[in-house]
């Protein structure tokens, strides 16, 4: 109740014209400390030039949240796949901070609705230039940096980047789909596939071991079981395509005794 009141009385602050204070601290989780830097983050820079306004874009909060960006989520692919080399760990971050994804994560947390652009007759295709909702996340996260600091911005960034199973769905595409390359190979062959769990060395790791007609293959570890699962398949395809096995065409010899 007295949550309510709290609210009710900062929006009769705020005044009507500013009504979407509390939408944005639901899109936050909590409360801004300065909300007048999430009004900064979602002003873009066509505003002020076109209405020539004394005011602030969003671009330097851009720059900030890049960089916060980066951090947060080269920290969290490091624990994410400890097997993971430099190289390899720079080419999952470059697919999770690459502007169409975050155009995508924008566009799905309701930010560009939020967005003050400016729309003219010269610059009708603007609301559908999605980088601006990629670059307009990026502000954001630099107000929750400012804010509010590390731990709120990272918080916010786990949680809407790497919420449910699509972040890995973008890691895992197509061609490095392992898991269901082997699954797929293996109904096609009528072999029995199972995932086995391990004892971990780690209480927050999961270990994983693929087994094929019982017989005990490639291992994976990982922070997600479905982590463990594409990495346990990664190494199972290796090690069965160094005893003869073609995962592209027909099985062209048995493993060896």
């Amino acid at each position: 109740m007295a949550s309510s009141f709290f609210d009710r009385l900062i929006r009769a602050f705020l005044g009507p014209k500013d009504q979407q204070y509390q939408i944005i601290v639901d899109l936050l989780g909590f409360r801004p400390k300065d909300y007048s830097l999430y009004k900064t983050a979602l002003r873009h820079s066509s505003v002020i030039y076109t209405k020539k306004l004394e005011l602030e874009s969003n671009e330097r909060l851009e720059f900030l949240g890049d960089a916060v960006l980066d951090l947060v989520v080269s920290e969290k692919l490091y624990y994410e796949f400890p097997d993971k080399n430099e190289g390899d760990l720079t080419k999952l971050r470059v697919k999770l901070v690459n502007r169409s994804f975050l155009n995508e994560v924008s566009i799905r947390i309701g930010l560009p609705s939020l967005l003050h652009q400016y729309v003219g007759k010269k610059k009708d295709l603007l609301k559908t230039q999605h980088n601006i909702y990629g670059n307009g996340l990026e502000a954001f996260i630099g107000a929750i940096y400012v804010d509010r600091g590390l731990v709120y911005a990272r918080k916010f960034i786990e949680h809407r980047l790497f919420e449910g199973e699509a972040v890995y769905d973008i890691i895992f595409d197509n061609d490095k789909d392992f898991k269901s390359k082997l699954v797929s190979w293996c109904q096609r062959k009528g072999f029995h596939l199972d995932f086995l769990d391990e004892v971990s060395m780690e209480p927050e790791l999961f270990t994983v071991r693929v087994a094929i007609n019982g017989e005990k293959w490639g291992q994976g570890i990982g922070r997600r079981k479905k982590v463990a699962h594409q990495r346990a398949s990664e190494n199972t395809i290796q090690l069965m395509e160094k005893k003869g096995y073609r995962f592209d065409e027909e099985l062209v010899a048995q493993p060896q005794a």
